[in-house]
């Protein structure tokens, strides 16, 4: 009779640390899934904030590279308008040269103090590849100068129209 109360009671206990066993793991396994959930989110996170940073260095070094041109242009032949006539007619030159119509322009900033900042605002329209072109020899013009702002849109026939920001300063 003792030997058949034992073997129920083993079996029972059996059967409790297998139950307790099965709902250890269960627990376990689940923490396991919140930990890892909690390290990939704080993965993606992580690379988020590089790419930020990333893309936070690179405006950085960018704003970096426009002072110091600013400051001492990289090319001999390159200086600063002395007025603020000079860089609109430098603009209106190479617009003009490359048959793109500009419609309205409005400058701000200068009193021709040196060294203060010009902002030259043109809204055009042009053939595509001509504005492209436009904007290539803005890079080879007589002034130092930075395109901060442009925006274009499509017409027809290969036509866009837009408008631009030419940033400056007056030569010192």
């Amino acid at each position: 009779m003792k030997t058949q109360q034992q073997q129920r009671l083993y079996g029972v206990l059996i059967a409790f640390t297998v139950i307790l066993l099965l709902l250890a793991q269960t627990l376990l396994l689940q923490t396991i899934r919140k930990a890892t959930g909690d390290l990939v989110t704080a993965r993606n996170q992580v690379i988020g904030n590089r790419k930020t940073l990333d893309d936070q260095n690179a405006l950085a070094r960018g704003y970096e590279k426009f002072s110091n041109l600013m400051q001492s242009p990289g090319r001999p032949e390159a200086t600063f308008p002395a007025t603020e006539l000079d860089l609109y007619n430098m603009v209106e030159n190479i617009m003009i040269s490359r048959s793109i119509e500009h419609t309205n322009s409005s400058a701000s900033g200068g009193q021709n103090a040196p060294g203060s900042e010009l902002r030259l605002r043109v809204t055009f329209n042009g053939a595509y590849y001509n504005v492209l072109k436009l904007l290539a020899e803005f890079r080879a013009a007589p002034f130092v100068i930075r395109v901060a702002d442009f925006s274009i849109s499509g017409q027809t026939d290969g036509r866009v129209s837009g408008s631009l920001t030419i940033i400056s300063r007056i030569r010192s």
